[in-house]
């Protein structure tokens, strides 16, 4: 027998929102601290790792079928390996702006020595 005043019945979340957030949340709650350990070790910038470790999460978000991980902590150091393997390489590859006055005065200091 039905009420006549009961609430609707709450709709259901689409899978595949709810299984991505809980799996990244549950991974990285669980491997946040060694996360974070990892990429302080090698960057030696708290803030930087700290938007690297948001970077790994937000990549995590991003995977569509998540019942192919089978090893969700391996998965997840190398998410933020390869990460940190982009950081580094972004660096390197940056462009260097010299400021000619700075130059131009280090040279006539080389030139005055002489």
């Amino acid at each position: 027998m039905k009420r006549k005043n009961s609430p609707p019945p709450p709709e259901p979340k689409p899978a595949a929102a709810s299984q991505g957030t809980a799996f990244s949340g549950a991974a990285l709650e669980g491997f946040r601290h060694g996360l974070h350990r990892f990429l302080l070790r090698r960057l030696r910038s708290k803030d930087t790792a700290e938007d690297l470790a948001q970077e790994v999460f937000l990549r995590l978000l991003r995977i569509a079928n998540r019942t192919l991980i089978q090893r969700p902590e391996a998965y997840v150091f190398q998410v933020a390996y390869n990460a940190l393997s982009e950081l580094k390489l972004r660096e390197r590859r940056s462009v260097i702006t010299f400021d000619s006055q700075v130059a131009d005065e280090g040279i006539e200091g080389l030139i005055d020595e002489s």
